[in-house]
Parts: C-alpha cells; structure tokens; sequence
C-alpha cells in the first residue's frame, strides 16, 4: 500500500487458457494470520477460486454451471455465498466446499419470494452469520436466512448491476445503489423494515 507497487500476480493454467474477467472478491473474514491470506475469487465462467496470496496458488475450487457474478462471506468465514446468471443463490460450506442450501424463489410467478433474474449484489448482515440480503436485475432486494430455501421479504424498487449492497454495523443502515438517473444511492433501515423477524441473531433489536 505504500507505493502501490505490484506484489502478486494470482493466476492458474485454468484461469490463463480462459481469460475471462474476475467477477468477485473477498478476503476471508477471520482466516488466522499465521495461516496467510486467503482470497475468494469468482470468475465469469463459472468458476470459484481459494487463493493462497503468499504462495500465490489455487488451493480449492469449483465450477458452477453459469456465470458466476457475485460472492461473500459470512462474518465467521463458517460459509460463502455464490450468485450469478441463475437465479439461485448457493449457500457453501468454507472447509468443504460443499452447498449445504439453494436459496431460490417458489415455482409460482405469482409469489416474490427469490430472484427472478440475473443477482449482482450479495452481502451479509454483519452482525448475522445467518442473514443476507441480494439484489440484482428483477428490481428488488430480497432478506434470506441460509438456512431456508425462499426469501422471508424483500424490497421493491432497486435495480442492482453490480456489488452495490452494503449494512452497516453501526446504524443498521443498508446502502443500495442502483442503475437508473435519479436516486441511484438509496438508504433503508434495518429496523424500518423489519429486521429483528428477518434472523434470530439478538442483536437485531437494536
């Protein structure tokens, strides 16, 4: 960070051969130091990347058959997310790998419970390592737990094409930015909209 000079350079024969664009990133939250840094990278091809940064080497990954356009994860590290050009939305296990959920919307179109298009937009609540919110390209924002398969409510209006979700611990606010002319950067609040029925974490009734 001083003189930003180029330190690593993270690539692999996978990511070489394809050349397709970096989609997502995210530090592991509460990887020990004395382990190193470890990278979450989600590609457009589909594929999730755990990067080693010092040794500057893959060490998991996965394919998912779709583009793959947004990740996170939870507070604890416990689990990561992955969304994209379905409109399922993978809850993973970090030390496996493994889905252990599909958050996903009813069969009915007449039930808004899940994404109906592509999802850009995911983020934990930070003080929850059950509750996230997503958005993406169907104009809404929708509240999961991970341990459920539909969305429990959801915000009409925004229409999300990129990482542009954000909570903040402090003052429960959550921060939305969408693609239109005006009022592209909403605010909400955690509480104004329910939030202490969206998770059991106990601080949400604050």
């Amino acid at each position: 960070m001083p003189d930003g000079s180029w330190v690593h350079t993270l690539r692999d024969d996978q990511s070489i051969v394809q050349l397709l664009p970096v989609t997502a990133l995210r530090f592991h939250p509460a990887r020990p130091s004395s382990k190193g840094d470890l990278l979450l990278a989600a590609y457009a091809g589909g594929q999730v990347k755990f990067w080693h940064i010092s040794t500057q080497s893959c060490t998991r990954s996965l394919t998912e058959d779709r583009q793959t356009l947004a990740a996170t994860f939870s507070p604890s590290g416990r689990h990561f997310l992955t969304a994209g050009s379905s409109d399922n939305i993978f809850v993973y296990d970090t030390e496996t790998m493994t889905c252990v959920n599909i958050c996903q919307p009813s069969p009915s179109l007449s039930v808004m419970d899940g994404h109906r298009s592509r999802v850009f937009g995911l983020t934990f609540h930070p003080l929850s390592d059950e509750g996230f919110l997503s958005g993406g390209w169907d104009d809404t924002v929708q509240f999961w737990d991970i341990r459920q398969k539909h969305s429990l409510r959801r915000i009409s209006g925004p229409h999300v094409c990129g990482d542009a979700l954000a909570i903040d611990p402090g003052t429960q606010q959550i921060l939305i930015g969408s693609w239109r002319k005006e009022e592209n950067l909403q605010f909400s609040l955690c509480a104004d909209l329910g939030f202490s029925n969206w998770t059991e974490n106990p601080y949400c009734a604050r």
